[in-house]
């Protein structure tokens, strides 16, 4: 088809903040994810970018305690340049 889009198709769902999964382990997986952007592994594509704010938007709602302002700093400056 003429002009349709080539490659990996992605879905990309919309959540209110109540329907945001809560982390099993929200320190654990927080720990994860600024490991992985200390490594900027996984980070490439955009669908990576968006699982990673995914998971990050869970902690956040469910954990917000765990986030310091360094912390917050860090993904600000680190992910955000992406």
């Amino acid at each position: 088809m003429n002009g349709a889009p080539e490659g990996d198709l992605y879905l990309a769902n919309v959540l209110e903040r109540f329907e945001v999964p809560r982390p099993s382990d929200p320190t654990v997986e927080f720990e994860d994810l600024m490991d992985q952007l200390s490594a900027r592994a996984g980070l490439r594509e955009w669908h990576e970018k968006f699982v990673f704010a995914d998971a990050l938007r869970s902690v956040i709602v469910h954990a917000p305690h765990i986030i310091t302002p360094k912390a917050a700093k860090e993904v600000r400056s680190n992910f955000c340049i992406f």
